[in-house]
């Protein structure tokens, strides 16, 4: 049976990561059998909100140095994030995606560039996605199938060269704008007086971010709600 264009590219990405893709993927796969974080399935094509008993918490932008940390928070509170990584950056940090999938938390694509995919021609975007998730592919070893546009831009082609590369896109429906806040606490202030229950959340890898996770989680579970990773 023919691979495809994406088939023959993962391929191709898994042969160049070699023996530390081979070791890589047999920790993870340990890391799995260890681990058993609460996920939620996305079995549609689109998704925007989750049931109400669910919250979904990802962090764009990354990989960064501040993924691990986010990644230990998360693990030492038993839940799962879901992190949509940005192909340049996975390029430059390979060993932080290794040990976000080692952990159990779940990745998604975040496209390679951080272009507004609506600007590009089409070649240019599907040159980017293909790069992008191919990249991250021979790094976790297995399929992705999560993605995420750069500041949520998507226009008819972009739905239709996601749909096309058997992606998912997961947008969101509460925004703490983590990235414009002066301190943590106004993340928590926004956390407090939104609605929780059925949010996905859009968050980002920087300082203040990773102050207040813990208390979000706190705050979270207070709210007895099923903290999930999407999968």
């Amino acid at each position: 049976m023919p691979f495809g264009k994406r088939g023959m590219i993962m391929i191709k990405s898994l042969f160049i990561v070699g023996i530390i893709g081979i070791t890589s993927l047999s920790s993870s796969l340990a890391a799995d059998e260890e681990r058993s974080f609460p996920v939620y399935k996305v079995d549609q094509d689109y998704i925007s909100s989750l049931p109400r008993q669910y919250v979904a918490l990802t962090f764009d932008d990354g990989p960064s140095e501040y993924t691990k940390v986010i990644a230990d928070i998360l693990s030492e509170r038993g839940v799962a994030g879901t992190f949509f990584f940005i192909g340049e950056k996975i390029e430059e940090h390979p060993e932080i995606v290794h040990y976000v999938k080692d952990q159990g938390h779940m990745v998604g694509s975040h496209s390679y560039e951080h272009n507004n995919l609506t600007e590009l021609t089409p070649q240019l975007l599907e040159n980017d996605m293909l790069e992008a998730v191919t990249g991250l592919e021979g790094l976790v070893g297995h399929q992705v199938e999560l993605f995420r546009p750069p500041f949520g831009s998507a226009d008819e082609e972009v739905v239709e060269v996601v749909k096309d590369q058997g992606l998912k896109m997961v947008m969101w429906n509460r925004d703490p704008k983590d990235w414009n806040r002066a301190e943590a606490q106004d993340i928590l202030d926004y956390f407090y007086t939104v609605d929780s229950a059925g949010g996905i959340y859009i968050l980002h890898e920087n300082p203040d971010t990773v102050e207040a996770l813990p208390q979000i989680l706190d705050y979270l579970q207070s709210e007895d709600l099923q903290v999930v990773g999407l999968q």
